[in-house]
C-alpha cells in the first residue's frame, strides 16, 4: 500500500460491509522512530482505522502514555 489515500480507500470499502480494520505494527522501531510511528498511526486513526496491533513494547508503552483515544491489541 502505497500513502494514506490507499488506505482511506481500503478503510472505507471494509466499513461499507460492516467490517472493522485494524492495522498491524509488527515492527520492533527505535526511539528515533517513534514521533514518525505515532504521526501515522494518528493519521490512520483520522482515517477510521478501528484499532491496532502493536508488536514493539517499548510504542506501546509510549502509546499509553499519551492517551491517544486508540484501541490497541
Amino acid at each position: 500500500m502505497q500513502g494514506f489515500g490507499e488506505l482511506e480507500t481500503v478503510v472505507d470499502i471494509a466499513h461499507s460491509h460492516r467490517i472493522p480494520v485494524y492495522l498491524t505494527l509488527n515492527a520492533l522501531y527505535t526511539e528515533k522512530q517513534y514521533p514518525d510511528v505515532v504521526r501515522h498511526i494518528q493519521e490512520a486513526k483520522k482515517i477510521g482505522v478501528d484499532a491496532f496491533i502493536i508488536a514493539d513494547l517499548g510504542l506501546l508503552v509510549l502509546l499509553q502514555k499519551m492517551n491517544l483515544d486508540i484501541v490497541i491489541h
